[in-house]
């Protein structure tokens, strides 16, 4: 028999409750329970009920969180006031789980929210909701973080209300987190009492907080408001917000990703949307960077490489359960060696670090960077996607030749058919300057100087090329552009010995100080697709256009060029497969019993 809540409250009156969705509750008694936390500290005088607001059958705690005792601060205070201080603390809180409109609110007052099983709480509601009733034009508070392992976090709050765009987001990777702005047009009961014109203060993160009527019918009613309300899209000009949702650890969401995620990474066929990307700690490091030192087992055992994917770690995945690959690369370590011996590391973290990925659910498309997992709204990608377009027709095509295949690099004379070689080979038919590996020290980066660009071309344009495994994140790339690119605008040193860099290629380069007009990002899929939008991670995109972001703010024009290497891929394929059965063909002739 549930007991019918009375609040003692009228239709006009009004109270501020924190407001939390719950996510996998139902509405039955026994399932909205399972969205309590129970404690130790609860004693008996705690209450759980079955209750009834407006005749919906719903569930209410309250009582004291924490047992009674004395404050921790209570010696300190009696030693400063020099005599002896008894004191008890208590916190109180309530919750009540409100089945409405096919969702479970829970209405929580005082300390509520800690009676609330974290993986029980939808991760971005209160902005979900701000974002589709505030005024654009009066946000007064707006928390908002990268995406970046370093947390990079801003908060700004202004006294008067200003525009969303003025806070300067980066429309492509933040993540807005909390906003506090004036609603109106809400219909919400609190709103009926305010003077023409006015407008509620609501205040969105994972929780709402908003004015809601206290009486059973009219909080019933507010939360049928606001359940239609996130039905509807965001305002305009709130659009920019919150493109981009991380997912905290406890969301359950974040269990079946890492088990499509190891069960992805043990399936290099299907792989094409996870890879191994640098770190942006790492980047920080990357004018340093000689050589990867790779410890598979995370022991003193080692191996040396310039680049690392998913085929780095094959033998350790393959070998192991999909439920303990992703604790074999969190134990793994790849560390930033400064030295071609392996001996100086500058930076290391685990190689789990290093895993990016994508995978689509049915609840949406989510994004895997630096051990965090990101749901991306559809309307933001085809954002991303629509700009990068852009970007790709505004690119001229500037003639690169197809990356060679092995036999061809010989046949060409070239020193490689990786990176350098092709660079090489670039030069030679386009008549371009090598500076692949020429590090142009200065008083910003002192110690190993940075990389100004793979090729220069006669009128300045610099050229940088990466070969993109697995069509992973191309971070790497887009940072020693922007790294590049901000030195030589900047720095007179750095500008200096970029010329005198030039200039010993061809005398003819100009003397004096150089300005970067133009950076072209020459890019390669490993895998033989032709690069476009579609065929980019989702951080891929995100990176590329904030660095074109960035040099455009420096006048410099950015192009893309994609470079064909289907049948160096075809090739590589070939080459595996015959690897593979090489190495079949030795395990059988170990297992056969020599003749007698």
């Amino acid at each position: 028999m549930h007991e019918q809540l009375s609040l003692l409250a009228t239709p006009a009156e009004i109270a501020e409750p924190t407001l939390y969705l719950l996510q996998g509750v139902g509405s039955s008694s026994r399932t909205l329970r399972r969205a309590l936390r129970r404690s130790s500290e609860q004693g008996e005088e705690f209450q759980v009920r079955d209750i009834s607001v407006d005749g919906i059958p719903c569930v209410s705690a309250y009582g004291y969180l924490g047992a009674t005792g004395k404050p921790p601060w209570l010696g300190a205070l009696s030693r400063l006031v020099d005599e002896l201080v008894e004191l008890t603390s208590r916190r109180a809180g309530a919750v009540i789980l409100l089945p409405v409109a096919g969702r479970v609110f829970a209405v929580c007052f005082g300390f509520g929210h800690l009676l609330l099983e974290t993986d029980s709480i939808a991760p971005s509601f209160g902005m979900d909701y701000v974002r589709r009733t505030a005024d654009p034009d009066t946000l007064k508070e707006l928390t908002h973080t990268r995406m970046d392992p370093r947390v990079y976090t801003d908060r700004t709050s202004t006294a008067r209300g200003r525009h969303a765009r003025e806070f300067e987001l980066d429309e492509y990777g933040e993540i807005c987190s909390r906003m506090v702005a004036t609603a109106r047009g809400t219909g919400l009961t609190a709103e009926r009492a305010l003077k023409p014109g006015a407008g509620l203060r609501v205040a969105g993160s994972s929780s709402l907080k908003v004015p809601l009527a206290v009486d059973a019918t009219h909080l019933v009613s507010d939360l049928r408001t606001i359940a239609a309300t996130l039905d509807q899209k965001p305002n305009p000009g709130l659009d920019v917000l919150s493109r981009i949702d991380g997912l905290p650890d406890t969301d359950p969401l974040v269990g079946d990703l890492d088990q499509r995620l190891a069960e992805a990474l043990g399936d290099p066929e299907g792989s094409g949307r996870v890879a191994f990307a640098w770190p942006t700690a790492l980047l920080d490091h990357l004018p340093e960077f000689s050589a990867l030192r790779v410890h598979p087992a995370g022991n003193g055992q080692y191996f040396l490489t310039e680049e690392v994917t998913a085929e780095t770690f094959r033998e350790l995945l393959d070998r192991l359960p999909a439920e303990k690959r992703l604790a074999a690369l969190r134990k793994a370590r790849i560390h930033v060696v400064s030295d071609p011996a392996g001996e100086t590391t500058v930076g290391s973290t685990s190689a789990l670090r290093w895993v990016a990925a994508e995978i689509s659910l049915d609840s949406g498309r989510y994004l895997r960077q630096e051990n965090k997992w990101r749901r991306i709204g559809a309307d933001h990608q085809e954002f991303i996607d629509t700009e990068l377009r852009e970007l790709f027709t505004a690119s001229p095509d500037h003639g690169f030749p197809p990356w060679p295949t092995k036999t061809e690099a010989d046949a060409e004379g070239l020193k490689d058919a990786h990176e350098a070689g092709y660079n090489e080979l670039v030069a030679r038919k386009l008549g371009w300057y090598v500076l692949d590996k020429n590090m142009i020290r200065c008083e910003l980066h002192p110690v190993r100087g940075f990389e100004a660009a793979d090729l220069v071309a006669p009128d300045g344009t610099l050229v940088h090329v990466k070969r993109a495994g697995e069509s992973g994140p191309l971070s790497h790339l887009a940072v020693q552009g922007r790294i590049s690119a901000d030195a030589l605008h900047t720095a007179v040193d750095a500008n200096r010995a970029f010329v005198e860099a030039v200039r010993a290629k061809s005398p003819d380069f100009p003397d004096g100080h150089f300005t970067p007009r133009r950076v072209v990002f020459a890019i390669a899929l490993k895998t033989g697709t032709a690069l476009t939008p579609e065929s980019l991670f989702t951080v891929s995109k995100i990176s590329l256009l904030q660095t074109a972001r960035a040099l455009r703010r420096l006048g410099i024009e950015v192009h893309i060029q994609p470079i064909d290497y289907r049948a160096r891929a075809t090739q590589d394929r070939l080459d595996k497969q015959r690897a593979k059965q090489q190495r079949q063909n030795a395990a059988q002739t170990s297992l056969t019993p020599a003749a007698t």
